[in-house]
């Protein structure tokens, strides 16, 4: 059987339906036209010097009319917009419930499909601290058995938070270290530099000190605290434009062991990510990303890899650290 479309591509209406909105058309039209009529015609009263009520009536059927075309004209649109929206969301569904079990297809709804959020320019900057550089602030930190195949680094995260709304939200931006290593008296791990916006936050050593050895909070627009005895986390509430995105960048130091790996993920869509690592030389890195296009990330120059491929929540990447065998 062949089905036949219109030409603007939707299904052919029935004969009634289109005599239909072909006379609403022209009711539209007509009152358009005679709510014209009757302000000029009002105006011409006026000029002539005519009766002030006869006057009045024609001036407000005239304002009365064009008021109601521009309402109709308005309700429409916006009752088109909302279907067609309505009806793409109910297509979607309709066809990937097909394919997909239900209990993954209501997770990507809610937690894709349904995202207020899309992370875009996601960036991950390392540095190894230099061991002779920070000679004393190693002896303490591999002061423990197994220390000597710990190492520091600093890091940065940064992305654009982009609102898919067209309206303004509120949107809590968190994030959290790990406390696998955990270095006491020196702040390690913890937040060194949260950026938000215009917003810009920084923690010093004694602060970080406080937070990680008794376990305190600290509160200037900026919530860091530890979460039992799992992470330390930020979080900050930020207001994202319509359809528009905030700058989040912010610096970490952490302890890493070698061999060893640690996890980097967003509990939000990305457009993929960036990593650069600068590490000595008898430490070599690899980068794995949790995602079914893992093996597709590109090391464009040594130490730089790119993978560009969209990723969903809690997706991430595995950093992984091996230590270099000495040639002889």
């Amino acid at each position: 059987m062949v089905s036949h479309l219109t030409e603007t591509g939707g299904p052919g209406r029935s004969p009634a339906r289109a005599l239909f909105a072909a006379l609403f058309q022209v009711y539209l039209l007509s009152a358009l036209f005679v709510g014209v009529g009757f302000v000029i015609a009002s105006a011409l009263i006026r000029e002539a010097g005519g009766n002030e009520i006869v006057l009045d009536v024609v001036r407000d059927l005239g304002i009365g009319l064009l008021v109601s075309v521009f309402v109709v004209v308005f309700i429409e649109w916006r009752a088109g917009l909302t279907l067609r929206k309505e009806i793409a969301t109910d297509v979607l569904e309709a066809v990937y419930r097909k394919t997909v079990p239900p209990p993954i297809f209501d997770q990507i709804r809610d937690s894709t499909f349904r995202s207020d959020v899309l992370r875009c320019d996601w960036k991950l900057d390392i540095a190894v601290l230099d061991v002779a550089e920070h000679e004393q602030l190693y002896s303490r930190v591999r002061g423990a058995p197994g220390g000597e195949n710990i190492y520091l680094m600093e890091s940065t995260v940064s992305y654009r938070l982009k609102n898919l709304n067209d309206h303004s939200i509120g949107y809590l931006v968190s994030h959290g270290i790990d406390l696998d290593i955990r270095v006491p008296g020196e702040g390690v791990p913890c937040f060194t530099e949260v950026n938000i916006g215009k917003d810009r936050f920084s923690i010093d050593q004694d602060q970080r000190r406080s937070l990680i050895d008794g376990g305190a909070c600290m509160h200037a627009g900026l919530s860091l605290e530890l979460d039992g005895e799992s992470e330390v986390l930020f979080a900050r509430q930020a207001q994202l434009p319509r359809s528009g995105d905030v700058d989040i960048r912010y610096k970490l130091l952490r302890a890493i062991r070698a061999p060893g790996l640690y996890v980097l993920s967003c509990a939000t869509p990305a457009d993929g990510i960036s990593i650069k690592i600068d590490g000595p030389e008898n430490l070599a890195f690899t980068v794995r990303p949790l995602h079914p296009q893992g093996p597709e990330i590109k090391e464009e120059n040594p130490g730089h890899w790119e993978f560009q491929f969209g990723m969903l929540p809690w997706q991430g990447v595995q950093v992984v650290s091996n230590p270099v065998a000495k040639s002889s």
